[in-house]
């Protein structure tokens, strides 16, 4: 997605804070998980604004979606163990509809999450970075090396992400001190928008973190959230 890029130090910040268990009246009748429906939701609003901007749009939609790795291992590490696998959809002349686009999706995270699967891309990483090769590499020529590939491979090879941690609990002492949660995302080198969600209590906070100026994807985002019958409000740092 395209537009009018912000200087480097701002980060315009929009927050939907919607129901949860409203949100989740309207995923059961798509047989969706809350992530799923996200996904789905966003490739919808980033496919009418490509079909908008460009005659033809040849390349894919891409939404990376960070995936928590204890889950899959049964570990109970403190450390960060995570990664993330690309869901989407291949450019077409006709539009897709949320359901299409959400079979494709329910179908990819699935797949794609698969212990197997997980396996040989973590097993590909451990491999490269036990090249002896690699290994003899000075650390200043490896960090440049690593900058070209993520821009390449990284946030260039997506077209935005969604990381949803769910919701958080903590103890009843500390209810009463709390009122509201934040999770969001920093600006991104390749991407100009990433989104993130967060549940605290019924609330769930989705934040758009967005470097141009333009907010045509938190427009439709919301507005179809609020055709689907949702009540959000809207916060932004600007």
């Amino acid at each position: 997605m395209t537009g009018v890029m912000e200087n480097y130090n701002i980060l315009n910040i929009i927050t939907g804070i919607v129901s949860v268990s409203k949100l989740k009246t309207i995923t059961k009748k798509y047989k969706a998980t809350i992530t799923e429906f996200l996904v789905s939701l966003m490739i919808l609003c980033i496919e009418e604004i490509s079909q908008k901007e460009i005659k033809q749009n040849k390349k894919p939609i891409k939404v990376s979606v960070p995936i928590n790795l204890r889950n899959i291992y049964k570990s109970k590490t403190l450390r960060n163990f995570s990664s993330y696998v690309n869901v989407g959809i291949e450019a077409t002349k006709e539009s897709h509809t949320l359901d299409e686009i959400l079979k494709n999706v329910k179908k990819q995270l699935k797949e794609k999450t698969r212990e197997k699967n997980i396996n040989a891309k973590i097993s590909g990483n451990v491999n490269m970075a036990k090249n002896i090769f690699v290994r003899i590499v000075p650390m200043f020529i490896k960090k440049r090396i690593m900058a070209l590939f993520e821009s390449v491979m990284g946030d260039g090879y997506i077209t935005t992400t969604l990381s949803n941690i769910g919701l958080v609990y903590v103890p009843l002492e500390m209810q009463k001190y709390i009122t509201d949660m934040n999770f969001i995302l920093g600006r991104s080198r390749g991407k100009s928008t990433s989104v993130s969600a967060i549940g605290y209590g019924d609330k769930l906070y989705i934040s758009f973190s967005r470097k141009i100026k333009e907010a045509e994807f938190e427009r439709l985002f919301f507005t179809k959230l609020v055709k689907m019958g949702l009540m959000v409000e809207i916060e932004s740092n600007r």
